[in-house]
Order: structure tokens, then sequence, then C-alpha cells
């Protein structure tokens, strides 16, 4: 699975770049090669003033479905951390449906 991560306004450390990869492999590790690509997209709404303005989108594909899931916190590892189980439990539910419909 390729991870392709974007930022606006937020500088993405090797620890951050890390957890990202962590958190997001995790959370999609039982799709096996249903998941080829996931756009990560992390943004700081307020710019320098600050509160709670940090988000996470991520966006792939399961089963012909696009699947977007958007998560904003005051902590951009938080942000990131939810919106990846968000994410592994959406992929779950489409591949579950896609498998389940008669052809």
């Amino acid at each position: 699975m390729r991870l392709l991560i974007r930022t606006q306004g937020i500088d993405l450390t090797e620890q951050l770049c890390e957890h990202i990869q962590n958190r997001v492999r995790f959370a999609l590790s039982r799709l096996g090669q249903n998941v080829q690509l996931v756009h990560v997209h992390l943004r700081d709404e307020n710019g320098p003033r600050g509160g709670v303005a940090e988000r996470c989108t991520l966006r792939t594909q399961v089963a012909g479905r696009d699947l977007i899931i958007e998560r904003t916190h005051s902590d951009i590892r938080t942000a990131v951390s939810v919106a990846s189980d968000r994410l592994g439990d959406a992929a779950r539910r489409a591949l579950a449906r896609s498998q389940s419909v008669p052809r």
C-alpha cells in the first residue's frame, strides 16, 4: 500500500510521518491487496490563530467505493489516529458489502 502525504501549514517531521504510516497501515492491515493507495492530507485550519484546527483527511478506494474520512482535533497525531481507525472500519464494511452482493 502506498501513502501519499500532503500538508498545509503543518511541518511533516520524520516522527509524524512514521506515526501516519504506522497508524494507517495498522488500520488497513487486514484488507491485504484491497487497498492500493491512501491519500493523506494534513491541514492547520486556523494557522497562527491556534485552536482546535488540525484536520486529517484520508481518501482511498475499496471495492469500487470512494472512502473519505475527515477528523479535526487540537493535536494532529490524535486526528490521524482517530481518522485511521475510522477509515479501517469503513473499508472493512465496504469490502464486506461488495462480497455479499450476488453477481
